[in-house]
């Protein structure tokens, strides 16, 4: 499990004292680990800059932060059954492919592999997840995501009741702020694949753009990009 939730001003200075890099990820972020394998257009590079990811998280000191929210933290829980649940049926597509093709010696060898995969993979996606700082749901953050919300600013849009990504976003928001106002000078990106409510990355939608200028927020599609933007 990742860390404890922290208030934001514990994570301010949590940070503060070792001011290095900040990723903060969406749910699927994290999830786009294992679908990595089967997803079209994944970077062929995510999984070992998940790998880099954790380990930099995991240094001592740390040379970077991943940060998550607590409604990630609940929408990783819900939804990742389903996401392991989908790499099981296409490992077990390539699996039957292999039978039908190779000898049976080769495809004995290739059901192997893949299984170990499937659990590397598997692994990876709940190590970036366990790695990651957690920020406590802030009241503050909750009513400016329900105002959001009812005013149509993204990632809010009409006809949509999608609050849990105004959740994430007001806590990214005041969090970096209070951040910037503290004299925290270091990159901090906002990974996200989710391109119908945030953008498609680089370029957040409206309002969101302004936003994250005004705090130097970077917004990167996946945690491949992210890493090679801070030069990982």
């Amino acid at each position: 499990m990742p860390s404890q939730p922290s208030s934001i001003a514990e994570l301010v200075g949590s940070l503060r004292a070792r001011p290095v890099p900040v990723i903060f990820l969406d749910t699927c972020a994290i999830l786009d680990v294992s679908r990595s394998l089967y997803r079209e257009g994944a970077s062929p590079d995510l999984a070992q800059s998940a790998l880099n990811a954790h380990q930099a998280s995991r240094a001592t000191p740390p040379k970077l932060y991943l940060v998550i929210s607590e409604q990630v933290a609940e929408e990783y829980a819900k939804n990742l059954p389903e996401v392991l649940e989908e790499l099981r049926s296409r490992i077990a597509q390539i699996t039957q492919a292999g039978n039908s093709l190779l000898t049976a010696t080769d495809s004995a060898q290739l059901e192997s592999t893949l299984t170990t995969l499937e659990a590397k993979l598997t692994t990876l996606t709940n190590q970036i997840f366990n790695s990651s700082l957690t920020i406590a749901n802030d009241d503050a953050c909750v009513f400016q995501a329900a105002s959001r919300l009812t005013r149509n600013i993204a990632p809010a849009k009409r006809g949509s009741s999608n609050v849990g990504d105004c959740l994430v976003i007001e806590h990214i928001l005041v969090f970096v702020r209070q951040l910037r106002a503290a004299g925290f000078d270091q990159p901090c990106i906002f990974v996200s694949s989710n391109y119908r409510d945030f953008g498609l990355a680089p370029n957040p939608k409206a309002t969101l753009d302004s936003e994250f200028a005004a705090v130097s927020i970077d917004f990167m599609p996946d945690i491949a990009a992210a890493m090679t933007q801070l030069g990982f």
